[in-house]
């Protein structure tokens, strides 16, 4: 009989598929604004530019929704039952090493795999730098959706600069959004989908062999 260990609760396995796909469905309607001869036929299919900006909207206000529902939940566990959930995946100097050992084993320079917590340097990295992109999108996505507001103390070109720092950061973001899915989804040992962030559960002997310091002590 396999033993399961749980590495995400039901709350944030929900979290992230809202958030992921509020996130994928941004992409889908906001890129065509800034590459419209190489996807324009995205609006077209959909019905318009007026449509998609429609859904572009609501997709934003998902993904606000479950950034604040994460926020006040880290904090509602921080306080409650799980004092040390924040600090999981804040960066420590071990990650360094850590990070450091796992590219000397990929790179076959040494036999010896780094020994991970439950959310590894690559995972903590990833946390930050969603939730700093998040910002931004929306920071920037309030200004281009009430430019009347934001122009009563700003100048154009401010308003402007804010469209092309929406439009960039979703480049990058789509670039790390294919990097993550590559590493968790497309793994050799993973191939063709990681269940544990749809179940929630990982097998024990997976885990011992990927995550060990979690399994040993819980961290």
């Amino acid at each position: 009989m396999t033993d399961y260990l749980t590495r995400f609760s039901p709350k944030q396995v929900y979290v992230h598929l809202l958030y992921a796909i509020s996130v994928l469905v941004l992409y889908i309607t906001g890129l065509p604004l800034f590459f419209p001869d190489q996807l324009g036929w995205i609006p077209t299919i959909m019905g318009g530019f007026e449509v998609t900006m429609v859904v572009h909207r609501v997709a934003a206000v998902v993904m606000a929704f479950t950034v604040l529902y994460f926020l006040i939940y880290v904090a509602i566990a921080t306080v409650i039952y799980d004092k040390g959930i924040l600090k999981r995946v804040i960066p420590k100097p071990n990650d360094i090493k850590e990070m450091m050992q796992d590219v000397k084993y990929a790179f076959g320079l040494s036999n010896k795999k780094p020994q991970l917590p439950k959310y590894g340097y690559l995972e903590k990295t990833e946390v930050w730098i969603i939730g700093v992109e998040a910002v931004i999108f929306l920071i920037t996505g309030l200004v281009l959706w009430f430019p009347t507001i934001f122009l009563e103390f700003m100048s154009l070109q401010t308003v402007l600069a804010f469209r092309y720092i929406h439009g960039a950061f979703a480049v990058l973001s789509l670039a790390g959004f294919l990097f993550h899915f590559m590493n968790v989804h497309m793994h050799p040992e993973k191939y063709p989908i990681e269940m544990s962030i749809f179940s929630g559960e990982m097998d024990k002997q997976e885990a011992e062999k990927e995550h060990p310091k979690w399994v040993e002590g819980g961290q």
